[in-house]
């Protein structure tokens, strides 16, 4: 449909048929880095946070690493770790859910660190409360606003990532930057512009909310 003679929307409506098949794998993939971010990050970051490991501040360095190291380079490691694993998808899971250590420790560990939180939970603990009570009834509730900046600003990093996923990536888990790189690969500039212009729309929303959130945050730990 043309508009105004010059104006028109066919390459967006292309470029959302080239998006709509990658829609599925890529949240698919994005839901399982955020399992893995609950599973394996959160205790690393309560660890970090509680100084209950020796070195912290070294390994809190060593989960900054994703930020130095290309996306090439971890990439390239990942595939020549294990080939087998590629076309599970697990390495691009694995891949993807490095890139957001770095925020997801950024963003957890000075709120598990919070000297009113780790009192709340001491006192909770002398009235008897487990470690699984006091994680959902005082930890959870008290960093919910700090969780979900971090978990929102890890969905928006992976569902965007291509560096690293181009050389672990599946073919039944290609997300939905792919379709773009198809794009401009097959020379059609037009529907990869306008696929590029929805993606960034897509995931604009996603980094407004995640950053008012850390920034209502930081207001109540300001003002409490």
């Amino acid at each position: 449909m043309s508009l105004f003679g010059g104006i028109t929307t066919e390459w967006y409506a292309r470029a959302w048929l080239l998006l709509l098949p990658k829609i599925g794998p890529t949240l698919t993939v994005t839901s399982m880095v955020l399992v893995g971010a609950m599973i394996v990050v959160f205790p690393l970051c309560h660890a970090l946070a509680r100084r209950l490991v020796p070195g912290g501040a070294v390994i809190r360095q060593i989960t900054m690493l994703p930020l130095a190291v290309p996306g090439v380079a971890l990439g390239l490691a990942l595939a020549a770790s294990d080939p087998a694993l590629r076309s599970s998808g697990v390495l691009l899971v694995v891949g993807q859910l490095l890139i957001t250590v770095p925020f997801l420790v950024a963003g957890l560990v000075p709120a598990l660190a919070d000297p009113d939180l780790v009192e709340a939970e001491r006192v909770a603990a002398t009235l008897g409360a487990g470690p699984v009570r006091r994680l959902l009834t005082i930890t959870l509730p008290s960093i919910r606003l700090s969780l979900a900046a971090a978990l929102l600003m890890a969905a928006a990093l992976s569902i965007g990532e291509f560096n690293l996923s181009f050389f672990v990536v599946s073919p039944a888990y290609q997300t939905a930057p792919f379709a773009l790189f198809s794009a401009f690969l097959t020379q059609r500039v037009e529907v990869g512009a306008a696929g590029s212009m929805l993606f960034g729309v897509a995931l604009l929303p996603a980094a407004i909310v995640a950053a008012m959130l850390a920034r209502s945050s930081l207001s109540r730990k300001e003002t409490s």
